[in-house]
């Protein structure tokens, strides 16, 4: 029997006994039957009435029980299976049906939004969910990563980032693409945004992608060059190695027959073959010097301290002062430690130092270096006061092979900055006469 035909029965059984004792009692009143029989009737009908009472009230709380735990969001209630009554019963047994549902429901919500935080998580594109009153719901790690923030809860903590970045979001045209260009802490960005409507629980949301395409465009140049470098390499090398080992035969044997030859011709040639085998292995070694830029630097990483590490390159920038280049090493401000390979990370501090003293040049300068925890990294900045980068080739200094120096290789600043990427860091910079900054987060 289904749990409403049980409490339509009980109802009608309890009313039906109220009915009847209300009628006995009417009887007994207007034949005169007597104060006992009356007083016993009265309480009969009065303990109906309570019985009608307490049965509607008790199936009333349970429901309201019910009903408030899943407004709490508790599915952890279960009623009992057996309490002698069979309303009370099945009401019991189809509140912890629908409770047990509502718990399967629960879980395989609380496993989908896992599931989509996890996806949000891992991929590059900065997502971003958020209220009409900018309100943020949901901002992923590229997104994060994106502004150097360490949580975002409300779009007008933007504003900080850049003046008034949070109004120009809640402006953008829906649905279509736009180009923002600005910048974040001295360094310019380039972002592709996509604000798209969105409904949740009929409430509105819009859904905010944001691709920085300048850090594409910086990945996919330096695999094009890879490529490009794999290529030289093994065709150079494949071509000079055969004629570095014929000259150095050719050399030794008529070296060793230089009696029965003509005498001045088997000394030109010796000379020419010298030449060959210098220019070979010349050129070997130039190719074999742009190797390093075809292999990711494999790390070895360990906690540093800073005061260590920045005592340390106070130690190696000895040989580069001067009468006329100071170099200050400034002790951190405060005390911390970071994780980096050290030997890798001194390297590129010993060639950004190098850099600043070639940009200063012979009529003197100073080069100031820094070190700051920053959103749970660490920036290190080397400063010089040279001439500064023109800006017609600041947009070509990290490219390998690119040099404006007579006897330079080109590759410096490129392979710098794939250690400092190996690191999962970034090698920025800024540029004005008179000062350049390098800065580097790790």
């Amino acid at each position: 029997m289904s749990f409403s035909k049980n409490y339509n029965f009980q109802v009608l059984y309890y009313v039906g006994a109220t009915t009847i004792t209300s009628a006995c009692t009417t009887t007994a009143i207007v034949l005169h039957w007597g104060i006992v029989p009356i007083g016993l009737l009265l309480l009969l009908l009065i303990l109906s009435i309570l019985k009608l009472c307490r049965f509607i009230q008790q199936i009333n709380e349970q429901v309201f029980y019910f009903v408030k735990a899943v407004e709490n969001n508790d599915t952890s209630i279960l009623f009992p299976s057996k309490i002698g009554n069979p309303t009370v019963d099945k009401l019991y047994e189809a509140l912890n049906r629908l409770n047990k549902h509502l718990n399967r429901v629960k879980v395989d919500s609380q496993l989908q939004e896992k599931y989509f935080e996890h996806i949000l998580s891992q991929v590059e594109v900065g997502v971003i969910l958020f209220s009409k009153k900018g309100i943020v719901r949901q901002a992923n790690a590229a997104a994060l990563r994106l502004f150097q923030i360490p949580v975002l809860t409300h779009l007008h903590q933007l504003d900080k980032v850049y003046n008034e970045l949070s109004t120009q979001l809640l402006l953008l045209p829906e649905s279509s693409k736009q180009l923002l260009s600005i910048t974040i802490k001295e360094v310019s960005v380039q972002i592709v945004l996509q604000k798209t409507p969105i409904l949740i629980s009929n409430t509105p949301f819009y859904l905010l992608t944001l691709q920085d395409i300048r850090g594409e465009l910086e990945r996919k140049e330096i695999e094009a060059w890879v490529k490009l470098i794999r290529v030289l390499n093994h065709e150079i090398t494949n071509s000079l190695t055969p004629v570095t080992s014929l000259s150095e035969s050719l050399y030794t044997s008529w070296k060793q027959n230089q009696e029965k030859p003509d005498q001045p011709l088997i000394e030109t040639t010796i000379k020419g073959l010298n030449v060959i085998e210098e220019r070979s292995r010349s050129l070997v070694s130039f190719v074999n010097s742009y190797r390093m830029l075809t292999k990711i630097p494999k790390l070895e990483l360990h906690e540093i301290a800073i005061e260590d590490f920045m005592s340390r390159i106070s130690i190696l920038a000895s040989p580069y002062r001067s009468s006329t280049i100071s170099i200050t090493v400034e002790p951190p401000t405060s005390t911390f430690k970071f994780v980096a390979d050290e030997s890798m990370l001194v390297q590129v501090m010993l060639n950004l130092i190098k850099n600043g003293i070639e940009a200063i040049g012979s009529k003197g300068g100073a080069i100031k270096i820094n070190a700051y925890p920053q959103n749970g990294k660490v920036a290190i900045t080397v400063e010089d006061n040279g001439a500064g980068i023109p800006q017609g080739i600041a947009d070509e200094i990290f490219t390998p092979f690119f040099t404006t120096k007579d006897f330079g290789s080109g590759i410096g600043l490129s392979y710098s900055k794939q250690i400092i990427r190996a690191h999962k860091g970034c090698l920025n910079f800024t540029s004005s006469h008179g000062n350049t900054r390098f800065t580097i987060e790790i």
